[in-house]
């Protein structure tokens, strides 16, 4: 109705007798599945944090993504003759939860569902001389071996409880203002050279200090 006057038109819909499939060659999914931040300060509220998890999981299934990005982390708590030890239950848990809701894409590890090797990795101008400074005092050995103990046991463990495919994310826009740019480059080629069979993404900086990575990173972008 407009000025009083009414006007009615015909409309005809058909509704066709098939449903369409589900998206199979892309991955959608949402940064940061639930927040984690406060775990772990709240014993009592742990429960509820994992309740919140599955709520989350069916809301993003039933609005049409097929993976979950971030989830608890999976700690590393000894390396031995090589070998990394990881405690993965977390992780376990998490991705079973995603694998009941069909979110079985590759999802990365944006806001966390990465390893936590008891420091976080810097990526600031010293980042090369502190990660391998706490590498050596936590473990004993470099940090290139730190990573590549830790990601041959992911793969392994992921293969044997059947993960959904990961991207693990290392940057968080290395900028020339911050003086970066090289030193987080060459972090990122360690952990390629490390581990070339996993997909590590990052988030890059606008303008020059982004150029260096897409050479390097298998995923240029950190999500999908």
């Amino acid at each position: 109705a407009g000025g009083g006057h009414e006007h009615k038109m015909p409309l005809k819909l058909a509704v066709l007798p098939f449903t369409l499939d589900q998206a199979g060659d892309i991955v959608i999914s949402c940064t940061g599945t639930t927040a984690g931040h406060w775990r772990g300060k709240y014993k009592d509220l742990e429960a509820r944090w994992w309740q919140i998890a599955e709520q989350v999981m069916r809301d993003q299934a039933e609005h049409g993504m097929n993976a979950v990005t971030g989830g608890p982390e999976f700690r590393v708590t000894a390396v031995k003759d090589g070998k990394a030890e990881i405690d993965f239950a977390d992780a376990d848990r998490w991705l079973a939860l995603a694998a009941q809701h069909g979110l079985n894409g590759r999802g990365d590890s944006y806001q966390g569902l990465g390893p936590n090797f008891g420091f976080y990795p810097s990526q600031g101008k010293e980042c090369m001389q502190e990660n391998e400074a706490n590498a050596q005092r936590l473990y004993g050995i470099g940090f290139e071996a730190l990573v590549k103990a830790t990601f041959a046991a992911v793969a392994e463990h992921a293969k044997q409880k059947g993960w959904p495919p990961r991207v693990y994310y290392l940057l968080d826009e290395p900028r020339p203002e911050h003086g970066n740019v090289e030193s987080a480059l060459e972090m990122t080629k360690l952990f390629c050279r490390a581990a070339p069979e996993v997909q590590f993404s990052g988030y890059y900086s606008p303008g020059s200090g982004r150029d260096p990575y897409f050479k390097v990173m298998p995923v240029t972008i950190a999500h999908h």
